[in-house]
This record gives structure tokens, C-alpha cells and sequence, in this order.
């Protein structure tokens, strides 16, 4: 059978001291700081593009499951959470404008819903072309062009010179997405059908990809 210690008188007192010194030291704004909690962040942030120049809350958003080829852009809990753009993620178009004369535009959106990065330039055929159209060096970011879950990014596709005169008819585009390394990242094409009556010579090439439409049509 237990029984009840009891503790001496001496022990109480001290204890009692300790206690009113405590509260004392809280009434007068000294002592321990109460711990708080910082608030929970929404997952459904929007984050801003990283290559629009803007800080961006993309770091606080999960990253999606794929079931495509890995991504080597994720990082750590501490870094972004992007990935490669790819057929999967994203939706392309393709269009002709007014100006400059004898140009398409290639524009690829980003359905997913994470950051996707747009490396280098589109791997671009037209039709059963056996060799990709030339990309334009001087049309090189200086930056990894990267969108947000709804935006876009741009290529400009000039199909030939204006005194070009040894042209052929194409109506179907092929595209495909690059890699960091400048590899391509789909097994297949996404095929595209062009606008009618659209001819292309040997000297048509394409822009690395761009964050403003306007910068892709400037060459």
C-alpha cells in the first residue's frame, strides 16, 4: 500500500517564490516571450513568372505528380518547385501574323499547375522534313524563360525571305520541346496544322523561346 509523500514546508515556500517572481517578470514585460504560430499559407498561391523579372510565391505550391520522363529542375524545400516544359504540361498554337510579313507565331501555354521552365528554343519540322528548322542565335534570352500555370511563352518562325523564290507548300508543323542540355524532351512530336496556304523556303529558321510576344517578332 502507497503512501502519500509530503512536501516539507521549506519546499512549498520556495516553490511559491518562484512562482510570484515569474509573474512578476511577466507583468513587466521581462521574462520567457510567449512561442506563436505563423499562419498558414494558402497552397493555392499564384505564383508570378520567373522569367517576367518578378518575385514569385511559386516555392509555397506542391509540386504535381507526373508520370512523364523526371524532371531535373525540382529542388529542395528550401528552392522553387518547376518543371520542364513539355508536351504534357502545356498546349500549343500556332498562327500567322500581319508583321513582320512571312511569320508564324508559336505560342505554348502552361496547363499544368506548377512552374514549367522553356528551355533554349522549339525543335520545329514541317511536314516530313527530315532535318529541324535552324534556330536564330541572336534571338537568345539571357535567361531561362519560365510561366506560371497560365501563361505563355512565344517563338517566332519566319518562313522565308522576302526574296525568296524557291518555296514549297507545307501544311502540318511538328514540335518538340528542349531540354536543359538542348536535348529533346518528347518522344514525339506535337503536330500542329498550319494556317492555309503557308509556304516555307530553305532559309526559314525560329527564335529562342521568349516570356513577350513582342520579343519574339522583333527579328
Amino acid at each position: 500500500m502507497f503512501r502519500s509523500r509530503r512536501m516539507p514546508r521549506f519546499a512549498v515556500s520556495a516553490a511559491l517564490v518562484a512562482a510570484s517572481l515569474s509573474l512578476a517578470a511577466c507583468q513587466s514585460g521581462t521574462g520567457v516571450e510567449t512561442e506563436g504560430r505563423a499562419p498558414a499559407v494558402s497552397p493555392s498561391a499564384s505564383p508570378d513568372r520567373a522569367g517576367s523579372g518578378g518575385g514569385g510565391a511559386h516555392d509555397e505550391r506542391p509540386a504535381r505528380p507526373v508520370d512523364h520522363k523526371p524532371s531535373d529542375d525540382r529542388k529542395g524545400e528550401d528552392g522553387p518547385v518547376t518543371e520542364r516544359c513539355d508536351a504534357s504540361n502545356t498546349e500549343l498554337t500556332v498562327k500567322r501574323v500581319s508583321r513582320p510579313i512571312n511569320r508564324l507565331l508559336l505560342t505554348a501555354t502552361n496547363t499544368g499547375d506548377t512552374v514549367c521552365n522553356a528551355y533554349g528554343h522549339p525543335y520545329l519540322r514541317f511536314d516530313e522534313a527530315h532535318a529541324p528548322v535552324p534556330a536564330l542565335e541572336d534571338s537568345r534570352p539571357q535567361a531561362v524563360v519560365s510561366m506560371a500555370p497560365g501563361e505563355s511563352v512565344h517563338a517566332g518562325i519566319m518562313t522565308m525571305a522576302a526574296v525568296d523564290t524557291d518555296v514549297v507548300g507545307v501544311t502540318e508543323l511538328g514540335v518538340l520541346f528542349s531540354d536543359r542540355d538542348g536535348g529533346s524532351v518528347d518522344t514525339r512530336p506535337v503536330r500542329l496544322a498550319l494556317p492555309e496556304d503557308t509556304v516555307i523556303s530553305s532559309n526559314a529558321w525560329v527564335t529562342y523561346w521568349q516570356d513577350d510576344l513582342d520579343a519574339a517578332l522583333m527579328w
